[in-house]
């Protein structure tokens, strides 16, 4: 599939919230694309369809056609995508708890889901995707986008909350960190802590330290046949099946399946490239 990827960071304080905006377009295969796998990273997607809509599923379920618009909720388990057509597509990625900031509700309620923008950002989220498709070049649905998501940002200026602190501190170690010491850095009980983090990233601590490390094994590959020992200890786990665990729970797969399947599509969002800026702190 002949594909065109491309990332672009968002103008203060929106950097601070969002990880890019990224258009992704295809031209309609001669025959069905094989269905690719997501992993999950922590991060919601708002998605904007101008061509045909994506099918997407879990593994060991139907493919449904996707909203023209629709906000992906955070992951916690792979997600299957299939193109029905040709892909014109942008979307809107926001870091690790960053969706908070823009919705009203706890983000643990969207885990695992798709939901039309107009059930989160109200009625003026209605018509923001045919106004994106009206203006036909990537720097006016930029600054589209900018202006729509400025709008529904509910206090620009707020100071970091712990919960920011604590995932630049994943991030920044590529993985978990001990969860009571940093409630106690943080002058909070666990308790507390975990459904802060529930709140506003969908999901505890642990999980998303997991899913960061997992996320850092993208980055460390380098080769179609890797050493998994080795990567598997330079990225923080205790040994390759430990790692195998993770690629069971987080991609339904093994790491040779994972490795193995055409990747043009899903493979966008595990590129050196991507994940660059995912560990490059906000």
């Amino acid at each position: 599939m002949s594909l065109r990827y491309e990332e672009h960071a968002l103008r203060p304080p929106l950097d601070r919230f969002v990880e890019c905006v990224w258009f992704l377009s295809a031209p309609r295969a001669a025959s069905p694309a094989a269905p690719e796998r997501v992993v999950p990273d922590g991060c919601p997607e708002l998605v904007f369809q101008f061509a045909d809509p994506c099918l997407s599923g879990r593994p060991d379920g139907v493919l449904e056609r996707q909203a023209t618009a629709l906000l992906v909720g955070p992951l916690t388990s792979s997600l299957l995508v299939a193109p029905s057509g040709a892909v014109t597509t942008m979307g809107v990625r926001f870091r690790p708890g960053g969706l908070r900031a823009f919705v009203p509700m706890p983000v643990d309620e969207l885990a695992d889901r798709q939901v039309l923008p107009e059930d989160l950002f109200g009625r003026d989220a209605r018509s923001i995707r045919d106004r994106l498709a009206e203006a036909g070049d990537d720097g006016r649905r930029i600054g589209l986008v900018e202006d729509f998501l400025l709008s529904s940002l509910s206090d620009p200026d707020r100071p970091d909350r712990p919960v920011e602190h604590a995932i630049r501190r994943m991030l920044r170690r590529r993985g978990p960190v001990e969860i009571e010491s940093l409630a106690d850095e943080l002058g909070m009980s666990r308790r507390h802590l975990e459904r802060s983090f529930r709140a506003e990233t969908g999901m505890t601590p642990m999980l998303l330290g997991r899913m960061i490390r997992f996320q850092s094994v993208f980055r460390r590959l380098a080769s179609a046949e890797p050493d998994w020992i080795s990567v598997a200890l330079d990225c923080g786990y205790y040994d390759q099946s430990h790692l195998y665990r993770d690629f069971r729970e987080f991609a339904a797969s093994t790491p040779r399946q994972f490795l193995g399947e055409p990747g043009a599509f899903g493979g966008a969002f595990v590129s050196r490239e991507r994940l660059e800026r995912f560990f490059r702190p906000s």
